[in-house]
């Protein structure tokens, strides 16, 4: 069973960086270390209050980017009226890469979500990204490295 949209913060004294490093694996919207301060917290309420505000912008269920057409809530990619064959994960990369359009998600974002519990994945997740740029040449799809990959579409979060 795979829960999505549940949101939260970390708060603990571990700052260790395997331990954040394997905190991110869940996409927390914060990772607070203990003792907090006010401007710690401050801090957090901003994040959580635009996580609100795109979460609600999100609920569109047609994404357009270059000829492309993407149903959010089928989580069909569609070219000319016409339903495009993705495989399950070229199916969850390409939701991934919607759900966070116009900002960079690291591949190890993309390996959590894609993949779930598996790690050591970035030779699959590169290959995944290979096929999805062969079959669709004009997906604006970009790489960094070090930063991860993200979808350009007119449409903002």
């Amino acid at each position: 069973m795979h829960i999505t949209n549940i949101s939260f913060v970390y708060l603990t004294s571990y700052k260790d960086s395997e331990t954040i490093k394997s905190a991110q694996a869940v996409k927390p919207l914060g990772y607070l270390i203990k003792p907090v301060v006010e401007s710690d917290l401050e801090a957090i309420l901003m994040v959580v209050d635009g996580y609100k505000k795109s979460y609600i912008k999100d609920e569109t269920t047609q994404i357009i980017f270059e000829q492309y057409s993407y149903n959010t809530k089928t989580k069909t990619l569609y070219t000319d009226n016409r339903v495009i064959a993705l495989s399950k994960n070229e199916i969850l990369c390409i939701d991934a890469l919607v759900r966070n359009r116009n900002t960079y998600i690291s591949s190890e974002q993309l390996i959590a979500t894609i993949w779930e519990h598996e790690q050591n994945r970035i030779d699959s997740l590169r290959e995944l990204i290979y096929r999805l740029r062969k079959k669709l040449p004009n997906l604006p799809l970009h790489s960094s490295v070090n930063i991860g990959y993200m979808l350009s579409t007119s449409q903002n979060i």
